[in-house]
Parts: structure tokens; C-alpha cells; sequence
């Protein structure tokens, strides 16, 4: 709804807020400067300040848990904290295909770790965890393609789509 709103005309600024390995961000950035919506991008340790001003977060997800915690590309817990910190909502987007009716509590338990290799003349190797888990309690809603849902109701979204595929 964000790109319609931009297709429409509708004034909003963004702020992109990115981290290494992969800067995935740079994707939504081109997009929205596309689009012709102003936009801040920024990385991960500098965006304390540009959430304090913010009104709200949208996020994306790689996965939805039946206890509405979120997994999504790592910085989206940091993210989600300064939000929370500052009072500002943050709204999941995410296709209800990608809910899941297990329950995760961290991002150990699946994470793929991305070599970046030897630092300190081989005495160190530095890693980066792709996915962070961020709790329910810091979701404000998720959107999905039906509708917008608190992160409570995943379970029993998860459930009316499992009964409806036994059906078909």
C-alpha cells in the first residue's frame, strides 16, 4: 500500500535503514527514489535518530510464528526495539504463506551465518547472523493479504488455513 500511496501521490518521506553482509535495503531505496518519495537511508547503528521522528515502521518477514514473534533479516529486532523505545508503531508486512504454526524464541535455533572471513590475522573469524526473531510484544500489527491482524491472531489465522486446505 506504501508504493500505491506513492503511485498516488500521497506525501510521505522514508527512511531505509540497512546492514551489512547483504544491504538488501539498496533495493527499496531505488524503488522509492523511483517512485519519486523522499527518502533518508541510512545504516543500522545510525538509526536511532531518524526513528525518533518517524510515525511509523513497516517492516518485512521471512517467517511469522504462531506466537506472532517475527523472523526477518537481522537488524529488524534493533529496529524494532528503537521503534518501541521511541513510541512508534511497527507494522509487519508479510503474506500469510509465510506463517508458520511453530514457535521460535531466538535466532539460533535456524540462522545461516555468513562468513565475511579471517580478521586479526586469522586469530578471529567474523560472522553475521542473516535472521533475527523479533517478539510479539514489539509488533504492533501485521498486514497481510487478509487484512491487518494483531500479532495474537497469527495462531488462529494459521489454524482457518490449515482446516481450509484439509478441506480442499
Amino acid at each position: 500500500r506504501l508504493l500505491a500511496a506513492a503511485r498516488d501521490r500521497v506525501s510521505f518521506e522514508a527512511v531505509v535503514v540497512d546492514a551489512p553482509p547483504d544491504l538488501a535495503g539498496r533495493a527499496t531505496l531505488k524503488t522509492l527514489y523511483d517512485l519519486g518519495v523522499p527518502t533518508t537511508y541510512v545504516f543500522l547503528h545510525a538509526a536511532a535518530a531518524e526513528l525518533a521522528r518517524a510515525s511509523l515502521v513497516v517492516v518485512g518477514a521471512d517467517a511469522v510464528f504462531s506466537n506472532g514473534s517475527v523472523l526477518a533479516r537481522a537488524g529488524t529486532f534493533a529496529v524494532a526495539a528503537l521503534a518501541r523505545a521511541a513510541n512508534v508503531p511497527v507494522l509487519v508486512a508479510c503474506e500469510a504463506y509465510k506463517f508458520h504454526d511453530r514457535v521460535q524464541l531466538d535466532a539460533v535455533a535456524a540462522n545461516e551465518l555468513v562468513d565475511l572471513g579471517a580478521v586479526g590475522g586469522g586469530a578471529a573469524r567474523k560472522r553475521h547472523l542473516r535472521y533475527d526473531v523479533t517478539p510479539a510484544t514489539y509488533v504492533s500489527a501485521i498486514a497481510t493479504e487478509h487484512g491487518l491482524l494483531p500479532p495474537s491472531a497469527v495462531a488462529v489465522l494459521v489454524r482457518e488455513l490449515g482446516a481450509a486446505e484439509d478441506k480442499g
